[in-house]
């Protein structure tokens, strides 16, 4: 067992927090090199040649962008390495050659040497949903969940519960861990099963069911009245598994019991701070709601461009970036129009976008706005040159209130 599993597995959360918290914000400071590097590619969905700098610490950050963004693997060019205190100015030399810069910190330092000119994005949100009342009706979904319930009885699908050590190391074994590589690689951040093991004594494991077979399963952790999806995985990895209601046959388990087990929130756990995220979609739609309070990291993601060309309005609309604005958070998208937008584009965006426990959602047309748009609910319309700039858009975020 390595330190890290030990602190994880045994030492109290109460602990943990502030331990990893001084870490991150502390080892920055001890002067060793942070990476920059280029990538210049064909970006999604236009395929338009791009110029993105990133600089950062974290393994995942350079292969998720790659993935995410481009439509085929970029060019990769090792810029330089900077220390702490001289990445400032750094990134504003390395903007004025690339499309965008995105930039990893823990938070704290993040809040200093970027948020002048970043908007600062935790790199990954938590979503939570209150339990629904104990009267078997799973409260606020979509319709999607709803058609989602539908093929659990068409697939003949059940729910078992589990406490029992040894279905605990199958669950990670043929679950958990080939789900977490398939679908991250190396990149994947693994739960020990150390870790689970102590998991699993403040909770239980919750198996979706075909014909005896089990198809997915989860590990859930319930302490002070939050009942939390801590790991989840498919047999073997299988993706199409998902598509045959597996995790929807867990999610709606939870949602129905959740009450009756003593939680009156659900944790559903973390996503990327991205709008279009998949994962973030599929929780939304279990009536999910981004939560500002839930850490599942102390890192900060900035995101900084010098100019709005059309590799940034692309950027944006892939994305739909989900930054820090005020005391809570909200969003950041661009229009795919050919012109000036109207009221039906934002409109339409809105009600594909739109996500509880948002503060704002901003939308940006890089064509500007047909005259007499009308603004959707809690959203502000933004013109090219009001998004000219990463700072010129904080500006115009401070002054929306």
């Amino acid at each position: 067992m390595t330190i890290y599993d030990a602190l994880y597995a045994y030492l109290p959360e109460r602990w943990q927090r502030p331990l990893w918290r001084l870490y991150f914000g502390l080892t920055p400071h001890l002067g060793l090199p942070i990476p920059i590097v280029r990538l210049r590619g064909p970006l999604r969905p236009h395929g338009r040649l791009a110029s993105l700098g990133v600089a950062g610490r974290a393994a995942w950050l350079r292969p998720y962008l790659s993935q995410r963004l481009f439509r085929s693997p970029p060019a990769v060019e090792s810029v330089a390495t900077s220390t702490l205190w001289g990445l400032p100015a750094r990134l504003r030399e390395l903007g004025a050659e690339c499309d965008a810069t995105w930039t990893l910190l823990d938070d704290d330092n993040a809040s200093w040497a970027l948020a002048r000119d970043h908007l600062l994005l935790p790199s990954w949100v938590g979503v939570e949903r209150p339990a629904p009342p104990a009267d078997g009706d799973v409260g606020t979904i979509t319709k999607s969940a709803v058609s989602d319930r539908r093929i659990l009885r068409r697939e003949r699908l059940h729910v078992t519960i589990s406490r029992d050590p040894r279905d605990l190391a199958y669950f990670h074994a043929e679950h958990y861990l080939p789900t977490m590589r398939a679908r991250h690689g190396e990149q994947a951040f693994l739960q020990s099963p150390q870790r689970a093991r102590a998991l699993l004594r403040r909770g239980f494991l919750v198996w979706s069911e075909q014909d005896g077979k089990r198809l997915a399963g989860s590990l859930v952790e319930l302490r002070d009245g939050v009942l939390r999806l801590r790991a989840t995985g498919l047999c073997g990895g299988e993706q199409g598994l998902a598509r045959r209601g597996a995790y929807a046959a867990i999610y709606y388990f939870v949602c129905r019991q959740a009450r009756e087990l003593g939680a009156h929130t659900i944790d559903l756990g973390g996503c990327r701070p991205f709008l279009r995220d998949g994962v973030l979609r599929y929780k939304r739609k279990w009536g999910g709601a981004l939560s500002g309070r839930l850490r599942t990291s102390y890192d900060d993601l900035g995101l900084s461009w010098a100019r709005f060309t059309p590799a940034v309005a692309d950027l944006l609309a892939e994305l739909a970036v989900v930054f820090r604005d005020a005391a809570g958070l909200s969003a950041l998208s661009c229009l795919d129009v050919g012109g000036p937008a109207g009221t039906a584009d934002a409109l339409r965006c809105h009600h594909l976008l739109w996500t509880s426990g948002l503060r704002r959602l901003y939308l940006a047309s890089r064509y500007g706005w047909q005259p007499g748009s009308t603004t959707p609910p809690d959203s502000v319309l933004l013109g090219p040159e009001e998004i000219g700039s990463s700072a010129d858009c904080l500006l115009r975020c401070r002054r929306s209130g």
